[in-house]
């Protein structure tokens, strides 16, 4: 009878299969291969973000000064720092016509890279 029993547990432990430290050793690479193919996207993403923030903030800008100039009685070329920010704005002004006046609105900063980056609003106003 203890043969038997013998027997019998040697057989369970012949059909009893673990993961082996190989095949754990393969999973973890595989893993690390796949998140490391990932990662640039992850900082382009971050890149791309930091990108749209400026441009939301610029836009913004462009569109402040642009309401302020349509407002203000008499259109005068212009230029104003904001300390805060560090966007440099400056207008002017262009006859297009007779009673129309082209008004472009330039604001320039400096990204986080430190490159020196501009953009531009431009918009028509009629002469009073």
């Amino acid at each position: 009878m203890q043969m038997r029993v013998i027997k019998r547990l040697r057989r369970v432990r012949a059909n009893q299969r673990g993961i082996s430290l190989i095949e754990v050793l393969a999973a973890m690479i595989i893993l690390t291969l796949g998140l490391l193919t990932l990662l640039p996207m992850a900082t382009l993403s971050i890149d791309a973000n930091v990108q749209a923030r400026d441009t939301d903030r610029v836009i913004q800008q462009i569109q402040n000064r642009i309401e302020d100039l349509r407002n203000a009685k008499v259109i005068t070329s212009g230029s104003v720092m904001d300390t805060t920010s560090g966007m440099y704005t400056s207008w002017w002004t262009e006859t297009v016509d007779q009673d129309l006046q082209k008004v472009i609105v330039e604001v320039t900063w400096e990204s986080e890279q430190g490159v020196t980056r501009k953009q531009r609003g431009v918009t028509y106003m009629y002469k009073e």
